[in-house]
């Protein structure tokens, strides 16, 4: 009775209480059966430990670190630690102050009513959460809380996903802000690595400063409807050979650093009805705030899809997306929005098979401002970027060695030329163009104003224009003009 009451006096604000080791635990923490554990447990109520009872606080002033990582101890596989709302502070050294090494729950009061506070000592090696097991772990429940420093940037990464030993799947983390800290928002480690370390899991409806961090990633992980900001990479995601099926979906990132990174072997990943927005001072990766950039040999790329994204402006001397390593890429259907002297999308020698089409550029009237498409890969595909218009449907795209064939189905005048003049000497090496159009399409080609890399070609009668490499072919209905080819349908 005596140890029921003193519950109840903590539960009502009394303040911390610590039972000795005699104190009974109150029921409604104990499973039926000798030697069972709790399934349930409120932080601020009773926390089975072994000198009796520990409470936390959640008053912004005491440390409660022991007792929260006491309930997460005391819980059986499966169970449930709730946080009410309150400000729980965290302390300590070493590796991470609360360690999850079995599947449960751990859920607050909602964002802006339950925080976890990292004290400004916490060092810059140790995590806020680490998710580390015995044994592979499936369902943990990270949600409903903040995670926020005291002042400063104390710390490392706010929650740590380590399958250093075992896998951990079905992980889900929502509706968590996630305040700058000294790391990232959100890290997976897969050092060795081991095949799916991390994989089926979710991370949704956040708000994540410091952004995410997947290393040797597994199969099938989502990331939609978060916040991602800071200033780090906003999704950088390496894989496992053989993973598959990751999806970034309906988030608002503006990270200063890449938005998004792919490394080794990721493989059919979609990045899907995104909003990037750049600022003056971005970074990026290797010149590029979308940056498919995998690793050689056969770790490349695989059929990656970036599509229905709005992709702002990113800085001066950015490049929106870059191609390398990577094989079947198809980017269609977004909306771009740059600043001058850059490229929407630049493709590398070590890219083949490239999809490109559909694509808006805004502001209206939906033309390319300066650079659209700096193409050096292998095979190329660059379909009907502006559909409203049919005015200037591509403009100053550069042409690799790879080749490209541009389709459009709006009449109108189609420039492809290069962003600079490029000299004689390269044009060995500008492999074949081809552009199907309709009737009354004019096509134009070269570098406007040298007059030394002007060469023709005809349409046929499908409206084919062709040119293979820098070889002059005049002929038919050819009319040129200073430093350019062109060619005109023959009908209206």
């Amino acid at each position: 009775m005596i140890a029921l009451l003193a519950v109840l006096l903590a539960q009502a604000g009394a303040g911390p209480i610590r039972f000795g080791p005699q104190a009974p635990l109150p029921p409604e923490w104990v499973q039926p059966g000798s030697g069972s554990r709790a399934t349930f447990i409120n932080v601020k109520a009773c926390i089975p430990s072994p000198t009796g009872c520990l409470f936390a606080v959640g008053d912004g002033v005491a440390d409660d670190t022991a007792a929260i990582q006491a309930a997460l101890d005391a819980v059986a596989a499966g169970s449930t630690v709730t946080l009410p709302q309150g400000s729980y502070v965290l302390s300590g050294v070493g590796t991470e102050l609360l360690k999850i090494s079995k599947p449960l729950v751990l859920r607050g009061a909602g964002m802006t009513n339950t925080f976890l506070l990292v004290k400004s000592t916490v060092g810059a090696s140790t995590d806020v959460i680490r998710l580390v097991g015995t044994a592979k772990m499936e369902g943990i429940v990270l949600a409903d809380f903040d995670i926020a420093p005291q002042s400063g940037t104390p710390g490392r990464h706010a929650i740590n996903v380590d399958t250093t030993n075992f896998a951990i799947d079905r992980l889900i983390i929502e509706r968590l802000y996630i305040s700058p800290l000294g790391g990232k928002g959100i890290i997976s480690t897969n050092p060795t690595p081991i095949t799916n370390g991390f994989f089926t899991s979710t991370i949704r409806d956040n708000t994540i400063f410091g952004g995410i961090l997947l290393q040797n990633a597994g199969d099938t992980i989502v990331i939609a409807n978060n916040v991602i900001t800071g200033l780090n990479t906003g999704v950088d995601a390496s894989f496992v050979l053989g993973a598959l099926n990751m999806t970034i979906r309906e988030n608002n990132i503006t990270s200063t650093g890449a938005f998004i990174h792919l490394g080794s072997a990721a493989s059919q990943v979609r990045i899907i009805y995104n909003e990037f927005e750049g600022t003056a001072g971005d970074t990026g990766s290797n010149g590029a705030k979308i940056d498919i950039d995998c690793a050689s040999g056969g770790n490349i790329c695989k059929h990656v899809e970036f599509a229905g994204n709005l992709l702002s402006p990113v800085g001066a001397g950015l490049n929106g997306i870059r191609v390398n390593n990577a094989k079947h890429t198809n980017i269609h259907d977004n909306t771009f929005s740059r600043v001058s002297g850059t490229f929407d999308i630049l493709t590398t020698a070590n890219a083949s098979n490239t999809n490109i089409g559909w694509n808006r550029y805004d502001p209206e009237p939906d033309t390319l401002v300066a650079n659209g498409l700096s193409d050096s890969g292998a095979t190329t595909w660059y379909r009907a970027n502006d559909l409203d218009t049919g005015v200037e449907l591509l403009k100053n795209v550069k042409i690799g060695s790879g080749g490209t064939t541009i389709s459009n189905s709006a009449r109108g005048l189609l420039n492809v030329g290069a962003p600079a003049a490029i000299g004689p000497g390269v044009c060995a090496t500008i492999a074949t163009i081809t552009v199907t159009a309709p009737a009354g399409t004019e096509c134009q080609y070269g570098i406007p104003g040298v007059a030394a890399l002007s060469y023709y070609c005809a349409i046929s009668a499908l409206n084919t224009c062709v040119v293979n490499g820098c070889n002059p072919a005049a002929a038919g209905n050819v009319t040129p003009t200073a430093g350019n080819y062109v060619c005109r349908a023959m009908s209206p």
